[in-house]
């Protein structure tokens, strides 16, 4: 296997990054930096230390770009006014193994393999590998090569594509061996592939809004509320499960389904994810670390640092050095 090479540029031809040639205590700084580079405007938040696993490979197209990437958990926030772009882009995202949860704007989908969603990167979105390895691939399109919008497909961002309709299946089937096949084309061809995708884009038609009691929805709705109350110590799996209007019971058996966790667990994922990040965050570098783990609902910091180096593999204190670290720019 040939090593990969970490190309850090703005608009490679061949980009690789394969975390299994690093060792493991390059592997979480190597990630955050050579996606921050190749994605300006995007923040990784609460990468595992070190990742397992993990890869990103891209092939430019025309004016656009394609990637494939092997992800460990994570978050990663994108804010469009930090990007340096010129050009607005709109990207099709197709999930190939695992899960990815997507939200922009009031739309959020949990996507799974197979599946096939479109995002503005003229607008904030957010995409979390929330457990094991996530597999996708993106296609980059410039938004003027896109025609204009017949179902709806533009206006609804992160929502997946319906999968039973023959015009998704297609799409998914051209993006797919594009991106195996990207690397073997000369220029013009990638110009045109790009070209041929844009205008099959208004093909496939989306999912309808999901129903108030769809398992994926519930999901999606109980995340959110966690979120909004990782502070309270309160917190529980019985509020959720109420909030919901279904039972505890229900809510463990949708949420393991959904996102491989029941409720009590996840709040606790959720509240160690967030610390990770704060911990990282260089406005609260004057927060302690009791302050931090108070601030997700920890009512004792010996708690705390047992539950996260659990998790992270790591105490608070190493992971908020690894992160100073990983900020420091590199050395010429």
């Amino acid at each position: 296997m040939t090593r990969p090479v970490l190309v850090i540029s703005r608009s490679p031809d061949s980009v690789a990054l394969d975390l299994r040639h690093l060792d493991a205590a390059q592997r979480r700084t190597a990630w955050t930096r050579v996606a921050e580079k190749l994605f300006p405007g995007m923040e990784i938040q609460g990468a595992a230390a070190p990742p397992a696993a993990g890869w990103l490979r891209g092939a430019a197209l025309g004016a656009g770009h394609i990637w494939t990437i092997l992800s460990p958990p994570l978050r990663a926030n994108f804010l469009p006014s930090q990007s340096g772009e010129f050009t607005p882009c709109h990207s099709l995202m197709l999930q190939r193994n695992g899960s990815t949860l997507a939200r922009q704007g009031d739309h959020i989908t949990c996507l799974r393999s197979n599946q096939l969603c479109l995002i503005d990167e003229a607008q904030p979105f957010e995409l979390e590998v929330v457990q094991g390895l996530s597999e996708f691939t993106f296609l980059r399109i410039p938004t003027p090569l896109l025609p204009p919008p017949s179902n709806g497909t533009r206006r609804r961002t992160a929502t997946p594509f319906d999968e039973t309709d023959a015009g998704t299946a297609l799409l998914t089937a051209m993006l797919l061996k594009l991106a195996d096949r990207a690397d073997e084309l000369d220029g013009s061809q990638g110009e045109r592939a790009l070209t041929a995708i844009a205008l099959l884009l208004d093909l496939p038609r989306q999912e309808a809004a999901p129903p108030a009691r769809d398992a994926s929805h519930r999901s999606r709705a109980a995340v959110s509320w966690i979120d909004a109350r990782l502070a309270d110590p309160a917190l529980s799996a019985e509020a959720v499960a109420h909030a919901q209007g279904i039972s505890r019971r229900r809510l463990d058996s949708v949420l393991v389904t959904e996102l491989g966790k029941p409720a009590a667990e996840l709040i606790w994922h959720r509240r160690l994810l967030r610390a990770a990040d704060d911990l990282c965050d260089p406005r609260r570098i004057a927060q302690s670390i009791t302050q931090i783990a108070l601030g997700v609902g920890f009512e004792h910091p010996a708690h705390f640092t047992r539950a996260f180096k659990r998790q992270y593999h790591c105490t608070p204190r190493d992971w908020r050095a690894q992160g100073a670290q990983a900020t420091q720019p590199p050395k010429s």
